[in-house]
Order: C-alpha cells, then structure tokens, then sequence
C-alpha cells in the first residue's frame, strides 16, 4: 500500500530509452513495431528514477501485451503547458505550468468507452483484456497511478475500442 520517493534529477528522456530497451525483445517477438521519439537533449524532472521507471516500464509492456502482430507502440517526450485542472495549455493562461509530458500510444485492441473510468482500481481488467486472454492482474495501472500522484503528476488514458490507447503522463518541471 506505500512506498518511498528517493528524490533526484532525473533525465525521463533516459528512462523512456530504457523502457523501450526492455520492451523490445518482446516487442519484436509478437511482431510489434516500437518508436522512440524524445529530445537529445534530454528532460530532467525531480523524481526517484527507480519509481518513474516502473511506471514506464508498466505503460509500454501494456501497449506491447495488447497490441497484435503488425501493430505498433509509440513513446514520446515533450515538454508542454498544463493548468490547474491538468489541461493542455499553451503556456499563456495564468497558472499554466511547464510539465514534461511522456505518451506512450499503441494500435492494439483498445478499452471500451465505458470501462476506462475504472481502468486505475486496483484488480480492474477491462473485457478487451480478458476476451482477448492477455495476462495480468489488474494492478499495473493502478501502481503506475499512485507513482504519477505521488510525483505531483497526472496520468491519462484516451482509447477506442478496436483502434487502440493512449496514456498520457504529465511530470511537473522544476
């Protein structure tokens, strides 16, 4: 039910590299195509690296499971603008805050409309998960949820069935 943060710099663009590193072998053996785009430069927030990259880590093995043979997964690192209420701004807006924003987005089978709101419960698996007999046990998402809170970041899920999911992760810049 808890863990401890070990606060640091730490560069996402690096564990985005990782996570997909750690993916690909997988990837490659069910026929999936995995993309990386992120700055050369880098992108550092103050986290515990050990954490966000479990939460990385968790975000693509998903998109990998639930994406079938000549599908693909991608992951991009941007910097942007969100405000108060977690929205993608501009920048311009009072309030709006410079966070580094991580997507990880696959062509896979995608979550019914009326079961995302339920997809962070601890033992959830939405049917596309259980018809189509990919293993798990509900608690990736819920973990990967409680690392992004507990970081003062926001995690986000847009997906059509058939057509395939995004999550969306927002880390607030220093």
């Amino acid at each position: 039910g808890r863990f401890t943060l070990q606060p640091e710099d730490v560069d996402v663009a690096g564990i985005v590299r990782a996570a997909e590193e750690t993916a690909r072998v997988t990837a490659a053996a069910r026929g999936v195509a995995v993309a990386v785009d992120v700055p050369a430069e880098g992108l550092v927030v103050r986290g515990d690296a050990l954490r966000l990259g479990q939460a990385c880590d968790n975000l693509v093995s998903n998109a990998v499971k639930f994406t079938p043979a000549g599908g693909s997964v991608t992951l991009r690192l941007r910097t942007a603008w969100q405000d108060a209420d977690g929205e993608l701004t501009d920048g311009t807006g009072a309030g709006s805050t410079p966070v580094a924003l991580l997507s990880v987005s696959d062509t896979g089978v995608g979550i019914p409309a009326g079961e995302q709101g339920r997809l962070f419960t601890s033992f959830f698996r939405a049917s596309t998960a259980r018809r189509n007999a990919v293993p798990g046990v509900g608690l990736g998402l819920t973990i990967t949820k409680a690392i992004t809170t507990a970081h003062g970041g926001t995690l986000d899920v847009a997906s059509a069935e058939g057509r395939g999911t995004t999550f969306t992760l927002a880390l607030p810049l220093p």
